[in-house]
């Protein structure tokens, strides 16, 4: 643990149309062994959720960025930002355990004229061939001090203030900006530090997949000789979602709801380490409260359907099930013509330091469906089988 002395960390995040990792980013974030002094997100006119979701999962402050290039994104994040050391982080970069902070920092603390350090980049098992060649080549096992070499990357990056106060980042430039800034603080009488135990999974690598050469038989080499401690990077990273998805089924009639259950329990075998048992709500139980309220205005009626709904998920959710982190919603019989006050009430009780997961047949105007892929329950368990579950 380091130095309770240790200056105040700062992390700032660069996204655009990141909402399917900025949750998984922030949520790593959240259980670090170092708390941030704050959390930037530095948004590139996004237009998927990404802004609402890093919101949601704890970010500070949302800067955005109009006129976007990497200098001037970081460059506004060191301006925005007020402690002694900050981190750079990419939206999809996503930390592998809850040492990935005090590992990215802690060569402040342990060497003088430290100027800037990075960490490891890892692939996930989907991640493209060429992409793991690359990771796999450019971000070692071993730590080290650079004293001549200017290489970092700020997918990954912590710098001292003090630092960049003397080199602030070339704002013109499209890419290495991190490199020319490293060969700058090498110039300068600075040391740049590579933590290899500062580690996050950055699925898509370095660079663009594309069209390169077929790396497959350079990926089985590589991965053979680290096989053994990716495997446990992985199985961290799947631990953070053990029994963490709370499904929700919602039906208006008892046999219908029984057979929900055994059909989504079934869908859901080879992948049951990360759902809680489904909560089940038969809203025919309700129906007089239901109809009295559409005799009355829409606020009215989405009050009551809030009351109503309450009483179910509070108990289950808060009481019976504390652990839950991610909520769900199954309509048993397609969507009905109240869905979207069902879910907006069950907003109203778990938005503050949770997610809700919508999903159906016909779902309508869902904010947070770029959460998953869409496309009702089998797609998305099979994109929870790809990103906890696949192995190398």
């Amino acid at each position: 643990m380091l130095d309770k002395y240790f200056p105040t960390v700062s992390i700032v995040i660069r996204a655009k149309n990141e909402a399917k990792w900025i949750w998984k980013t922030l949520n790593s974030i959240n259980s670090q062994s170092v708390t941030p002094e704050e959390i930037v997100l530095i948004d590139n006119l996004s237009q998927d959720s990404t802004i609402s979701l890093a919101q949601d999962f704890g970010a500070t402050k949302i800067l955005t960025l109009k006129n976007y290039s990497p200098g001037r994104a970081l460059n506004l994040g060191m301006q925005q930002t007020k402690s002694e050391v900050v981190v750079f982080l990419s939206a999809h970069c996503v930390p592998c355990d809850e040492f990935w902070l005090e590992n990215l920092i802690s060569p402040f603390v342990n060497h003088s004229k430290i100027g800037a350090s990075y960490g490891r980049q890892l692939p996930l098992p989907f991640s493209a061939d060429i992409d793991k060649s690359d990771l796999y080549a450019v971000f070692r096992n071993e730590s080290k001090i650079q004293n001549s070499d200017g290489f970092m990357n700020n997918a990954n990056s912590a710098i001292l203030r003090k630092v960049w106060r003397q080199i602030n980042f070339d704002e013109t430039v499209t890419n290495v900006e991190d490199r020319l800034w490293g060969q700058t603080v090498i110039s300068k009488g600075f040391k740049i530090a590579y933590n290899a135990d500062a580690k996050v999974f950055h699925h898509n690598g370095m660079h663009k997949s594309g069209e390169r050469a077929n790396q497959s038989s350079t990926i089985q080499v590589l991965e053979t000789l680290i096989l053994h401690d990716l495997q446990n990077d992985i199985e961290k990273y799947r631990s953070v979602f053990y029994n963490s998805f709370l499904p929700i089924i919602i039906g208006s009639r008892k046999d219908i709801l029984n057979e929900e259950v055994k059909i989504f329990n079934e869908e859901v075998t080879h992948v049951n380490s990360f759902f809680l048992n489904p909560v089940t709500i038969l809203i025919d139980e309700h129906k007089s409260d239901i109809q009295s309220a559409t005799d009355v205005d829409t606020n009215k009626f989405r009050e009551d359907m809030y009351v109503c709904v309450k009483n179910f998920i509070l108990d289950q959710i808060r009481i019976q099930h504390p652990k839950a982190r991610y909520i769900f919603v199954i309509f048993a019989e397609g969507l009905p013509m109240n869905a979207q006050i069902i879910l907006d009430s069950i907003n109203k009780i778990i938005f503050k330091n949770e997610v809700l997961i919508r999903i159906g047949t016909d779902c309508i105007n869902l904010q947070f469906k770029e959460l998953f892929t869409g496309g009702g329950l089998h797609n998305f368990i099979a994109e929870v089988d790809q990103l906890f579950t696949k192995s190398f």
